[in-house]
């Protein structure tokens, strides 16, 4: 949408996820001036995050061969791995993390996806063109825009374009997409706990705790995520942060109706929500 309301003038578009923290904005400012060039002649260019661990909750990029100086040909984009394979990947050293961030000129943007999703441009032109604009504002008409079917860009435009760049960035990023990545992102004291909400915690290190409700009381514990809502109480080590959605599919799957469900509870008990 936003492509289609700056074609005319050739606009450059900087996408990013809202919910992501960057500490070093000064870096990443650089980085997208160094990617500038390559967007103004039509490469749809990405920013890739230099690993520091074989993270299992990130897609990744596979850096090809350089263009210009750090920036490099997109070979494939990689869906999120199994720890062995993130663990090679992180040693060979060629791989990124995707952050989901791209620069890239508004009409070639609009060219692959006429290409690659011609039913889903044309709906985004109708919802646009039977909406209104407000105080500077675009306000696409609802059941339009809510019609069309949800698509992930990375494969319906950046999997399949043919001229894909990507700029290695280390610059502090984080996605906050688990609660030990929460905890990383947290004010921490000095051993290393992040506490919010009602919580006493003794001869405790490394623990991300957080209540909506009642007192959180910790003895003699390390790594731990607690979370606290009026409905559940989450348990799990850190590095198991990104498991949760096992516990969410299996609370589902016990969950008697019509009584109270403890899956819609877990799923509120996330960074996200």
């Amino acid at each position: 949408m936003a492509a289609l309301e700056s074609v005319e003038e050739d606009n450059l578009l900087l996408v990013m996820p809202s919910d992501h923290v960057i500490r070093n904005v000064e870096a990443f400012g650089k980085a997208v001036h160094r990617a500038l060039s390559l967007a103004e002649v039509g490469w749809l260019v990405t920013f890739g995050i230099t690993p520091d661990r074989p993270a299992t909750g990130y897609g990744y990029i596979h850096m090809g061969d350089s263009l210009s100086g750090p920036i490099c040909r997109v070979n494939r984009f990689v869906e999120k791995p199994e720890a062995a394979r993130a663990e090679r990947m992180l040693a060979e050293g060629s791989y990124l993390w995707n952050a989901g961030i791209f620069l890239l000129r508004s009409d070639r943007l609009l060219e692959e996806l006429s290409i690659q999703a011609p039913t889903l441009v044309g709906s985004v032109r109708k919802a646009l063109s039977t909406g209104h604009r407000e105080a500077g504002r675009v306000i696409p008409d609802r059941a339009t825009f809510a019609a069309i079917e949800a698509q992930s860009i990375d494969y319906l435009v950046m999997e399949r374009a043919s001229r894909m760049a990507v700029v290695p960035v280390d610059v502090g990023w984080s996605d906050i997409g688990s609660w030990d990545a929460l905890h990383e992102v947290e004010t921490r004291d000095d051993s290393d706990n992040a506490f919010h909400g009602d919580v006493l915690a003794l001869d405790s290190q490394g623990c991300l705790i957080r209540s909506d409700g009642p007192r959180v009381a910790a003895l003699g514990i390390s790594d731990l995520v607690i979370v606290a809502t009026e409905d559940v109480v989450l348990v799990i080590p850190r590095e198991r942060a990104q498991e949760v959605r096992r516990l969410v599919r299996l609370a589902a799957e016990t969950t008697e109706p019509p009584a109270p469900s403890p899956a819609a509870a877990l799923s509120a008990a996330t960074p996200a929500s």
